[in-house]
């Protein structure tokens, strides 16, 4: 069985998709997403936002009544996911900047044209990569807007605890360092470190393979990309590897 870790909402779809094709889920969110107070500026005062998201989006399409002048500015978001949820929350101009947010850097950076842009970023409190900070350093123009807030949970689910110690879970998939690290130091205050000899480590990324490297796992595997699309096909090769063995 395989248990998903992201918030509830986005783990939801990935397992309708998932069982789909086979793969039994159970899920235990280590984070829960929570909408913020905040002002969104005049569609005239900037030329296109940042998300790196689908939280962004998902806030927005809440926030805003539908087709709000703001739904014309353009989007640049990182990966499918984060693309798909803003064309779903009502924007028409979505440009996928594939990777992380070092890539949307990378993307603004390669024209000068929109090097002379001024962007606005829609994030959550916690960021891996400030890209506000890194886009002003390269003199181009970038605000942020804080528009939600990760809150972690406090504990696993008592089925989740049981399904360890039976040894019923044989990968953890992990999508982010926040709900990484969140299950290690739960596993930890659940004295379940040593249940984990049997189940594979599921990571998007390299940075979030080291946030949980720390625990004795059967195994660790990276995505080849860090993004949604690349992560299921690892998750789908390692069932059909499970399931030829």
């Amino acid at each position: 069985m395989l248990l998903m870790t992201r918030p509830e909402k986005q783990a939801v779809k990935d397992m309708a998709f998932l069982k789909e094709h086979g793969v039994q889920c159970m899920l235990a969110p280590m984070l829960k997403i929570e909408k913020l107070d905040f002002v969104l500026p005049e569609p005239k005062s900037f030329n296109s936002f940042i998300m790196t998201s689908a939280n962004a989006a998902d806030i927005l399409k809440l926030a805003l009544p539908e087709k709000h002048k703001l739904f014309k500015c353009p989007v640049i978001a990182i990966g499918n996911q984060t693309s798909e949820a803003a064309e779903k929350a009502g924007f028409k101009r979505v440009i996928n900047a594939s990777g992380t947010a070092l890539d949307i850097i990378d993307l603004i950076r390669s024209k000068k044209k929109d090097a002379q842009k001024r962007y606005i970023y829609l994030r959550g409190e916690d960021i891996s990569v400030d890209i506000e900070e890194d886009l002003q350093s390269r003199n181009v123009q970038c605000s942020s807007i804080i528009i939600y807030k990760s809150i972690l949970a406090k504990d696993l689910p008592v089925t989740v605890v049981n399904a360890l110690k039976n040894h019923d879970v044989s990968q953890v998939a992990f999508l982010s360092s926040r709900t990484a690290m969140n299950f290690v130091n739960l596993v930890r205050l659940n004295g379940l470190d040593d249940t984990l000899k049997h189940t594979k480590a599921l990571c998007i990324s390299n940075s979030v393979l080291e946030c949980v490297r720390v625990l004795n796992w059967e195994s660790t595997h990276v995505s080849e990309r860090p993004d949604g699309v690349a992560f299921k096909d690892l998750i789908l090769n390692m069932y059909a590897i499970r399931e030829a063995s």
